[in-house]
């Protein structure tokens, strides 16, 4: 009966296929909300720093997670550390449409941020599992592309939900979306989907080699750049809030982001397994994104705005799937706790970033944090012309 339905249900038999497709709906149910949830933690929290707050507390369980993550999916195992983190979101999203008061709030959006930081770690656990080192950033480009189809129709949807039917109907579609990934993942069983993990050093012990290697220091600061810049980003919608946009602009210009990201991720990991290697396509994806969110602290025009932030989300499609691609091809899948120090660089530069910004908030214009944040977020490009070319 379970195999029955599993056919009727699920057209692709490959594991890298349902990672593909779990991650979609994971990154559409987030898209959904990714206009919203800024503006509606303005409504509960009051100010544009309170936002940041929030960010600022969820990021710091995130971090927390991060220490913890190869441990709890040992015990869990990478299929049932995917159930239980779909299961949560789907509460979760639901439970965000009942909630009014910063409060509960706060922790709510913690748990989140812990159990998405484990879902992202076992995502990249199995795209590794299911890789070579040929194909590692090919895969991760079909992940980025097939996953950011979500951006460009959730972003707008969900602004449009909010307008009409409100918050709570916005969070409760993206409740669904969770439920529907839920759904596909529990009827299946991939193959020799389980690994075992070599805890052979401690965590403090494993820092300590990782950041004894040049090229993983500098790997490790580059993952971080984007995520910094992504921190900034989230507080695109307040921004454009200011400069009078309506929620179904602010919504469309997020959607923005998910085109480039779905069109380049496929074909910028194909050149960067076949030809180009990473080391150049990083270099231009961050003079672009770090560029170009400084200028968005410098337009008052809205077109103009628009406009310069969808070249800066071209800029992060080069970034994206990259970036996990050059730090696997330089560790083995089993070497877990090289790549529990990697993936904190996923979740503090959004803390630092999260903290910068609630500083910047809390005594200027929010201009000028976009202005100051894309100004420091050029250390990205040059740290990324100083990385290794591994395909020499």
């Amino acid at each position: 009966m379970r195999k029955t339905l599993l056919l009727k249900l699920h057209l692709h038999p490959s594991p890298l296929w349902v990672i593909f497709e779990v991650n979609f709906l994971r990154n559409f149910a987030v898209a959904i909300l990714t206009a919203v949830f800024p503006l509606y933690l303005r409504q509960i929290t009051g100010s544009d720093a309170g936002v940041s707050m929030v960010f600022i507390i969820g990021y710091s369980a995130a971090l927390i997670s991060k220490f913890y993550s190869s441990r709890l999916i040992e015990h869990l195992k990478k299929r049932k550390t995917l159930i239980f983190a779909l299961a949560t979101f789907t509460i979760l999203f639901a439970a965000f449409g009942f909630v009014s008061h910063a409060a509960i709030v706060l922790p709510l959006f913690a748990v989140y941020q812990f159990i998405l930081a484990l879902f992202i770690f076992d995502v990249g656990l199995y795209i590794k599992h299911y890789s070579n080192f040929k194909t590692i950033a090919e895969n991760e480009g079909k992940l980025g592309s097939f996953s950011n189809i979500g951006w460009i129709i959730g972003p707008l949807l969900g602004s449009i939900i909010a307008v009409k039917f409100g918050f709570q109907a916005a969070f409760l579609t993206s409740s669904f979306v969770s439920l529907m990934a839920l759904f596909i993942f529990f009827f299946v069983r991939l193959s020799h989907e389980e690994i075992h993990f070599a805890h052979d050093k401690s965590f403090a012990a494993n820092l300590k080699f990782f950041f004894k290697d040049p090229n993983l220091r500098k790997t490790y600061i580059n993952n971080a750049g984007l995520g910094f810049i992504y921190s900034i980003w989230d507080m695109l919608p307040l921004l454009m809030l200011k400069l009078g946009a309506a929620l179904p602009i602010i919504g469309m210009t997020k959607t923005l982001m998910g085109v480039p990201q779905s069109v380049f991720e496929y074909p910028i990991g194909i050149m960067a397994d076949k030809e180009t290697g990473e080391r150049k396509i990083f270099i231009l994806g961050y003079l672009l994104s770090a560029l170009f969110t400084m200028l968005l602290g410098f337009t008052f025009d809205l077109k103009l705005f628009i406009i310069f932030f969808f070249i800066a989300a071209t800029g992060s499609s080069f970034l994206e799937m990259t970036r996990d691609s050059y730090f696997y091809r330089q560790v083995q899948e089993k070497e877990v706790g090289l790549i529990s120090v990697y993936r904190t660089s996923d979740i503090l530069p959004y803390f630092v970033g999260q903290i910068l910004a609630f500083i910047s908030l809390s005594v200027l214009p929010i201009e000028l944090w976009f202005i100051i944040g894309g100004g420091a977020a050029m250390f990205f490009a040059v740290n990324a012309y100083r990385l290794k070319d591994l395909k020499k």
